[in-house]
C-alpha cells in the first residue's frame, strides 16, 4: 500500500492559574511548522473572584488571542465549564503555546484550572 500518511499526535495537559496568573502553559509548543488544534476543554472555577469582570481564559500563546472564556466571579466558584470544539478542532497559531489566564478587576482574583484535549498536525 503506498500513499502519504500525515501523522497526528494527541495530546492533553493541566494546569492551575491563581489571583491574577497570566502566561500559564497547558500545552507546550509543538515545533516549527506545527500546530495545536483543542478539541476539548474543561475550565473548572476553584475560587471566584471577589468582584465583577473575572474570567479565566484560553490563549492563542504568550498574551495572544483569547478564544475561549468563561466567568471566574464569586458567584461562580465550584462551576466547572466544559466545550468540545469538534475535528479537527480550534486551530492554534504555528509552533504556538496554550495558555491558560485569570484576569478581572478585583484585588483577589479567580483560581481556576484548566484541562485540554487535542491534536497536534
Amino acid at each position: 500500500m503506498s500513499g502519504f500518511y500525515n501523522a497526528v499526535l494527541h495530546v492533553n495537559g493541566q494546569d492551575t492559574a491563581a489571583n491574577g496568573a497570566v502566561d500559564k502553559t497547558i500545552i507546550a509548543a509543538p515545533g516549527t511548522g506545527k500546530r495545536i488544534y483543542v478539541q476539548t476543554v474543561h475550565i473548572s472555577v476553584l475560587v471566584g473572584g471577589t468582584d465583577s469582570g473575572g474570567l479565566a481564559s484560553l490563549e492563542d500563546g504568550v498574551g495572544g488571542t483569547k478564544f475561549f472564556s468563561v466567568d471566574a466571579d464569586a458567584t461562580t466558584s465550584a462551576l466547572t465549564y466544559s466545550h468540545c470544539f469538534g475535528e479537527p478542532g480550534w486551530p492554534l497559531s504555528l509552533n504556538t503555546a496554550l495558555n491558560l489566564t485569570v484576569d478581572g478587576d478585583g484585588t483577589a482574583e479567580a483560581t481556576a484550572q484548566a484541562t485540554v484535549t487535542g491534536i497536534v498536525m
